[in-house]
């Protein structure tokens, strides 16, 4: 029985050897395992940063681009308020030019009618002048046959 007792402690002895042979493998194998996951990441992170830079980089162009079209906006605005100033003023010159063109028209005929009341009026004057001049030529006449006949 010792005999078998030495072969058990012995098989034991056998067995805690291996079994912290096999452990410490064990060991080394996870310690290589957890190297290996803590590189990938470590990768795994710099390429989490990497994205985050980028996209930081993204959301700032968007922002950017989003304060241009706020801009664009705000002046597209600006320029619709002014051509839509502009087409009132355009709208008011109209209106001044066309009153221009019928004062024109009313001072043109008001001078054509007064030229032509003129120009009756200075043949008028010339009839009369003539009649006039006829007058004192008969009464010339009339005035010199007078005296001759007393």
């Amino acid at each position: 029985m010792i005999k078998y007792l030495v072969i058990y402690i012995w098989l034991l002895i056998v067995f805690i050897v291996g079994c912290s042979t096999t452990s410490n493998v064990k060991v080394k194998d996870i310690n290589l395992k957890v190297n290996e996951i803590s590189t990938i990441t470590q990768t795994l992170e710099k390429r989490v940063d990497d994205l985050s830079k980028s996209i930081s980089l993204i959301v700032n162009d968007g922002n950017e681009l989003h304060n241009k079209m706020a801009d664009v906006k705000s002046s597209s605005k600006e320029i619709q308020q002014k051509l839509e100033e502009l087409g009132t003023i355009v709208k008011n010159l109209n209106e001044r030019i066309s009153n221009m063109e019928t004062n024109y028209k009313t001072m043109d005929e008001g001078l054509k009618k007064r030229l032509d009341n003129i120009q009756q009026a200075e043949i008028e004057l010339s009839n009369r002048l003539e009649m006039v001049h006829l007058g004192v030529k008969e009464e010339v006449k009339d005035k010199s046959e007078t005296p001759t006949l007393p």
